[in-house]
């Protein structure tokens, strides 16, 4: 069974910029102002099958080079999934031999940020990838 977890202000993390809400409604979260963060997850069994979903890309030509690993785990490249006008980055890390008080710890790379001053917008964060969710869902 798949857990989904949102990417609001309850989310246990670093490497993000604090949560935010789309005029619809969505609530997500931007990686910045470093490439890397991290999310604290719940413990699940493995193999474990970890989807982003991706509610907005400020540097887009990251997308099909994101990687994931967890526990200090060797890095899984994510592949690219779009469909039905959703996006989203998919991989199946292995984990390493870190343990954090119970809880796995994802790494996420999106390799780099750009602020949106660089294209003459007022905002000066140093944004990457939007995340709107993060399903986890156990292979075994």
């Amino acid at each position: 069974m798949a857990t989904m977890l949102v990417c609001d202000a309850d989310l246990v993390q670093s490497g993000f910029y604090p949560a935010e809400q789309s005029q619809d409604g969505t609530l997500f979260r931007w990686v910045g102002p470093s490439p890397l963060a991290t999310i604290f997850l719940p413990p699940l069994n493995m193999p474990l099958e970890i989807r982003l979903h991706v509610h907005s890309a400020f540097v887009p030509d990251v997308l099909g080079r994101v990687r994931m690993a967890l526990d200090g785990g060797t890095w899984a490249q994510a592949v690219l999934l779009e469909q039905g006008g959703t996006t989203q980055l998919r991989a199946c890390p292995r984990p390493g031999k870190m343990q954090h008080l119970g809880t796995l710890r994802l790494e996420i790379d999106t390799l780099r940020t750009e602020s949106p001053r660089q294209r003459g917008q007022m905002d000066d964060r140093a944004l990457s990838l939007a995340l709107s969710a993060i399903t986890l869902r156990p292979l075994a």
